[in-house]
C-alpha cells in the first residue's frame, strides 16, 4: 500500500471513529432527555414539544446541567435504579467529556497523519473552551469506550422502557 493510501485509510478510520463516538454519546444524551420528558408528557407530540422547549439548542442547557437534572430526577423517583447502577453518574460525566471532544474535533492534516501510520494510537485535535487542544488516544481505548458507552445506552434504554410501561 502506498503512503498516500495509508494516509487515506487512517483518515477514514479516524473520521469513522469520530462519527461513531459522537453518535453514540449524543444518543445517550437523547435517551436521558427522553427519560426526563416522559414524566412531563404522555403523548408523542407533547413529548417532542417538551424536549424542544426544554432541551432545544436555543435554550442552551448544556450536557453537564442535563446530567445534574437527571441525577436529581433519579434520586427522587428511581433511587433503586441508582443503587443498582452506582457508577452510572460518573460514567455519564465521562460520556460528556468524550462527546465534547469528539463532537468538536478536527480532521488531522496529511502531515500529521503520516506520522501516525502504524501507531497504536491517534491524535484527536479538538476545540475546548475556545482553544485548540489535542490528545493522544489509543485505538484499544476507543474500542473499550464504545463497549462501555453501548452498555450505558442499553441500561438507560431499559429504564426508559420501564417508565413507558408504567405510564401505559
Amino acid at each position: 500500500m502506498t503512503e498516500e493510501e495509508e494516509i487515506e485509510k487512517l483518515r477514514n478510520e479516524i473520521n469513522s471513529t469520530i462519527a461513531t463516538v459522537t453518535t453514540l454519546t449524543t444518543n445517550i444524551e437523547a435517551v436521558i432527555q427522553s427519560v426526563i420528558a416522559s414524566h412531563f408528557s404522555r403523548s408523542f407530540e407533547d413529548h417532542c414539544l417538551f424536549c424542544h422547549l426544554f432541551f432545544g439548542q436555543d435554550v442552551g442547557i448544556f450536557y453537564a446541567k442535563i446530567i445534574k437534572i437527571f441525577k436529581k430526577f433519579l434520586e427522587s423517583l428511581y433511587p433503586d435504579f441508582l443503587k443498582q447502577n452506582p457508577t452510572l453518574m460518573i460514567k455519564l460525566e465521562e460520556v460528556g467529556r468524550y462527546r465534547n471532544k469528539f463532537a468538536h474535533s478536527m480532521t488531522p492534516t496529511d502531515g500529521d497523519l503520516k506520522k501516525l501510520i502504524g501507531k497504536k494510537y491517534f491524535i484527536l485535535q479538538f476545540i475546548d473552551r475556545g482553544l485548540e487542544r489535542e490528545q493522544q488516544i489509543a485505538w484499544n481505548e476507543i474500542k473499550e469506550k464504545r463497549v462501555s458507552f453501548k452498555k450505558i445506552y442499553d441500561i438507560l434504554g431499559k429504564l426508559l422502557d420501564e417508565i413507558e410501561k408504567k405510564h401505559n
